[in-house]
């Protein structure tokens, strides 16, 4: 009986000296990075033995969010999506394979949510104040006007 609880003993000795060193194996080859994009803080963490592979997986990461911030964000001035914001009622507008496949996407989502998901409805918080950050209630006339221009249907892609 004394001979199976000291194995025992060892056993949990040998079991957590082994995962206690498992575990700082682990960070050892573990890093994170954060950064703004996109509006909000975005903390990507890889895990990898290769200091030199996290780090381009990390690099590559962050390049890639930011050219989609950058195509993407009506924050951009000259970003795709805002060039799409201004003309797109008046002209086509030309856009990357990136965003091109975001619009098919969130007109698939629009469509199967029945309107209740829509990317048109920019307009409208602007009107409100949303996006500059001057809520108003605006008039009656001023929303009719602005619905005009609001619709996931209007898209024509």
């Amino acid at each position: 009986m004394k001979k199976t609880i000291i194995v025992i003993l060892i056993i949990i000795i040998v079991s957590a000296f082994v995962l206690g060193w498992y575990h700082l194996w682990q960070l050892r080859g573990r890093e994170t990075r954060s950064a703004m994009v996109m509006g909000t803080v975005c903390t990507v963490t890889v895990i990898e033995r290769s200091r030199d592979l996290r780090t381009t997986v990390l690099d590559e990461a962050f390049r890639l969010m930011n050219t989609l911030n950058n195509r993407l964000s009506i924050y951009e001035e000259d970003s795709e999506i805002n060039s799409v914001n201004r003309h797109g009622f008046e002209k086509a507008i030309a856009v990357s394979s990136d965003v091109s496949f975001i619009i098919e996407q969130s007109l698939l989502l629009s469509e199967m949510t029945g309107g209740a998901f829509d990317i048109t409805t920019l307009p409208l918080s602007q009107l409100w104040g949303f996006s500059d950050g001057k809520e108003r209630m605006p008039e009656r006339e001023e929303i009719e006007a602005c619905l005009q221009r609001v619709g996931y249907a209007l898209i024509q892609f």
